[in-house]
């Protein structure tokens, strides 16, 4: 299993914002793969526990991405110059706030609306 799907379902996980929506599929990936392997139908009726007890395995995937974006994340803040990485990072990134909309009506940017343009 982690050696054929990990690698897949972790590509580039270090820059990803994990919440709780995000973790649900990934749960669901982890069991589906385990399910092929050992070719359990999802009308069998089996629960992910015996499906994890039959398999001899505890669910790691999600405990394997957190420590990965940690180690990212220091990595990223070790760097001694600046770099855009970091500063986003950070959150001092400099510059207008300009934001415009993807869809619908234009919307005029919040800097120059201030001086009444």
């Amino acid at each position: 299993m982690k050696t054929l799907m990990w690698s897949v379902a972790t590509f580039g996980c270090e820059s990803w914002t994990l919440r709780k929506n995000e973790e649900t599929p990934l749960g669901a990936f982890e069991m589906e793969g385990l399910r092929k392997i050992l070719r359990v139908s999802w009308t069998a009726k089996k629960t992910n526990e015996w499906v994890l007890n039959k398999a001899r395995v505890k669910r790691e995937l999600i405990d394997a991405v957190k420590p990965r974006k940690l180690a990212y994340y220091g990595h990223t803040m070790r760097k001694q110059e600046s770099c855009l990485e970091k500063e986003i990072m950070q959150g001092t990134m400099t510059g207008a706030l300009i934001f415009f909309a993807c869809v619908g009506a234009p919307v005029r940017p919040k800097m120059l609306n201030m001086n009444g343009l």
